[in-house]
């Protein structure tokens, strides 16, 4: 089966109050810059993942602190309709994923870029960010929450047959 590379720093219950805290709050945006920058080097590309608003925020602003610290680079390319939070979403089981980003050409997209995002539940916005980008991508978050094993290999598998990858 086709993997994808997923890098996190801590446990969600370890860097919560951080997450939530780094939306307008310039020290917790450095301290989760600081947290990140061991795993991003200048020959990287990060695709920061959009928030609710339908463009990347506070996402962006980490990418940007980790190229002042590493030269990588950035693609501010995902976007979205503005919306209510996902995690407000699943909790009302009121969340499709597949259409929620649009992307561009992922021939546009190079080999060594990585998306940046905050926490990885279910993998429901990452994988909707990879078919919105039409390629498999590694991924760079904060933290990873204990999430649903099944429902994450289940995405998975979707993802893989809308982009018709093998298996």
């Amino acid at each position: 089966m086709k993997t994808c590379k997923i890098t996190y720093v801590r446990d969600y219950q370890n860097v919560r109050t951080l997450s939530r805290n780094m939306k307008n709050n310039i020290e917790a945006l450095q301290k989760v810059a600081s947290m990140l920058q061991p795993f991003v080097t200048s020959k990287d590309i990060l695709i920061p993942i959009p928030s609710h608003t339908g463009r990347a925020t506070y996402m962006l602003d980490v990418a940007d602190i980790l190229r002042q610290k590493t030269g990588c680079k950035i693609m501010n390319i995902l976007r979205c309709e503005p919306h209510e939070s996902i995690c407000e979403m699943k909790k009302k089981k009121d969340f499709s994923w597949p259409n929620i980003f649009s992307g561009c050409n992922p021939k546009w997209i190079p080999d060594n870029a990585i998306l940046l995002d905050n926490v990885l539940d279910t993998g429901s916005t990452y994988f909707a960010a990879q078919l919105a980008l039409g390629k498999l991508m590694n991924i760079l978050v904060i933290s990873k929450t204990k999430c649903n094993e099944e429902k994450f290999k289940k995405n998975f598998k979707f993802l893989l047959e809308k982009l018709s990858i093998n298996q």
